[in-house]
């Protein structure tokens, strides 16, 4: 499919899950799907209080070309990705994806 539309960023700032749906809305679009991954207060039966992420340097780009492959794999019309690093507690999102296709089966997919 030509003319993708991607947004993947690495950031320090909260995600913003609402600004996603708007970057992939489309006329086109018959389905619209968003994932939040939000940090847990426990793991393995331990109590969780706070993580920090980190990323190496190239990771934007990588979020960006995995994104890109993932989205013409699937007849996706517009994708959105963030990833969160530093730290974050719990409740709070750690990583957030929304795409836009024509049928929900290549939005879910």
């Amino acid at each position: 499919m030509a003319d993708v539309a991607i947004f993947a960023q690495l950031t320090l700032e909260a995600l913003d899950p609402v600004w996603q749906r708007s970057f992939v809305a489309r006329a086109a679009a018959g389905a619209v799907v968003s994932f939040t991954g939000v940090v847990r207060d426990h793991d393995d039966g331990r109590a969780v209080a706070n993580l920090r992420y980190e990323a190496h340097p190239g990771a934007a780009r990588a979020l960006d070309v995995v994104a890109g492959q993932l989205a013409a794999a699937h007849d996706v019309l517009a994708m959105a990705v963030a990833h969160r690093v530093g730290e974050l507690v719990g409740g709070e999102g750690a990583l957030s994806g929304t795409g836009s296709a024509a049928h929900g089966a290549p939005a879910v997919a």
